[in-house]
């Protein structure tokens, strides 16, 4: 049998195949890392908006309720929050006065992260009824 009827692979091509893949996988798999770890910092920011929007709503319902809202807390021991509440002026004119007060409301979310702190901050405008006088 001579040698140019023989078929199969040589060791070197062998070699070379298995190098490509290894190289073809570490790829991969540095890809999937990086995407896994873009996942779970998507994740983290979506709990963050959440529960700022929920926090952002409640403190709006408590202004429009009548009620003075804390302007700071905690949701965990990791996330903390701030609340600012500034007046908005509205010029409706000198005759009259409407029954509330119009705020400008923000709302931070902090928290740290390998000595890096963080803030994600929504605000919003609402609307806080003015004291009833008592009637005489």
């Amino acid at each position: 049998v001579s040698q140019s009827d023989s078929r199969g692979f040589s060791l070197m091509e062998v070699l070379v195949a298995m190098m490509v893949l290894g190289i073809a996988f570490s790829t991969l798999f540095g890809l999937i890392s990086g995407s896994m770890r873009n996942v779970n910092r998507l994740q983290e920011h979506e709990k963050i908006t959440r529960m700022a929007q929920m926090k952002l709503n409640e403190l709006t319902l408590q202004m429009n309720q009548g009620v003075s809202p804390a302007l700071s807390g905690s949701f965990d021991s990791k996330y903390r929050w701030q609340g600012r509440l500034d007046p908005v002026s509205v010029d409706v004119g000198p005759d009259i006065k409407p029954g509330y007060s119009l705020f400008r409301v923000r709302l931070s979310v902090l928290w740290s992260v390998r000595d890096d702190e963080n803030e994600f901050a929504l605000e919003t405008i609402t609307w806080q009824p003015h004291p009833r006088e008592s009637e005489s």
